[in-house]
């Protein structure tokens, strides 16, 4: 007659997922990763959803109990300062946010996405067509989660998120050059 399981479903695990998966980058109504296929040229499709767990990292050195940083985050943080960040991954920049003097908030301990282009960055840039002016620097790898936020946020305010060399940048979104203006610079 079978077994005492024969024809019961677990109540905890809805019908067509399997119990176990982090619910946080699974779309079970889509049967995808929550960031695959997303249409941001600058994002490109993250992962399948075995990729997205996120890797367990150990700390480097000893946890400063005073720092400002999570114990998990002191560990990524120690993780991305002892291989370098790579703005193609899902890292962020936590050198150049501390020189720019941005800290974790008190509300979600989030930190900004984005740090003024110092004179430093801009001449080591500036070879790779990174315009004078107002810019900034991303400081959120591609494939980090939540780039898109970024990408978005910037676009609302004026700005695109354009490559300079091995790194990404916010400046201001060019106009389109009307035939007026056109006409004027032929003169």
């Amino acid at each position: 007659m079978g077994g005492a399981n024969t024809g019961v479903k677990a109540s905890h695990v809805p019908e067509g997922q399997k119990s176990g998966y982090n619910n946080d980058f699974y779309d079970w109504s889509k049967n995808m990763g929550k960031y695959e296929k997303q249409n941001d040229p600058l994002k490109p499709s993250l992962f399948s959803y075995e990729e997205s767990k996120a890797p367990q990292v150990a700390a480097t050195s000893q946890v400063d109990r005073a720092s400002v940083y999570s114990k998990p985050v002191q560990a990524d943080r120690a993780r991305v300062v002892q291989q370098g960040f790579n703005p193609e991954e899902a890292q962020y920049d936590y050198l150049t946010a501390e020189k720019a003097g941005i800290k974790p908030n008190d509300y979600n301990k989030h930190m900004g996405s984005v740090a003024p282009v110092t004179e430093e960055i801009f001449n080591k840039y500036k070879e790779y067509g990174l315009p004078e002016g107002e810019a900034y620097v991303i400081l959120k790898g591609a494939n980090h989660p939540t780039h898109n936020y970024t990408v978005n946020a910037e676009n609302e305010r004026g700005f695109e998120i354009k490559k300079f060399g091995d790194r990404y940048f916010s400046v201001p979104k060019q106009k389109p050059a009307s035939s007026y203006d056109v006409i004027n610079k032929e003169l």
